[in-house]
């Protein structure tokens, strides 16, 4: 079972994809985030479509106290068009601290976080679908 991992973004959209046993997750690709938001789903369907992707996890910002922000407001205004149009199961997943690991993870391995911006999207992608990897794992082993 495939999956795919997607970090919302106010300017870009970081995209992950699992292995096919759907265990491991990885960093997949970076979409600008346009007014053509309608053109953005056209290129994350295609992916689901092209690697037969069953759900697509999408991270939900939420501050610290798990309150929904205003960048959570908008993260599901975008996920319930995701919902409606993608080829795909729809999950949410919380999110916090995704982007942080993964710039803790590009520091830790001495990769300039300025320069590689877009990876940190997809890398914060991955954190999310791989903590929604485990978490089903130790459901069902638990």
């Amino acid at each position: 079972m495939r999956s795919l991992g997607i970090d919302l973004g106010s300017k870009r959209i970081g995209v992950a994809l699992s292995d096919a046993n759907g265990t491991l997750a990885s960093p997949y690709t970076v979409f600008e985030l346009t007014a053509d938001l309608a053109q953005v789903v056209r290129n994350i369907n295609k992916v689901v479509i092209e690697n037969q992707v069953e759900t697509v996890v999408v991270g939900l910002p939420r501050s610290l106290s798990g309150e929904l922000g205003r960048s959570a407001t908008e993260a599901t205004r975008v996920i319930e068009i995701f919902t409606k149009l993608l080829d795909a199961k729809v999950e949410v997943y919380d999110e916090r601290f995704s982007t942080k690991i993964a710039e803790l993870y590009m520091k830790d391995t001495g990769k300039s976080i300025k320069k590689t911006k877009r990876t940190i999207d997809s890398m914060a992608a991955a954190v999310i679908l791989q903590s929604w990897l485990d978490s089903r794992s130790n459901a069902n082993h638990g």
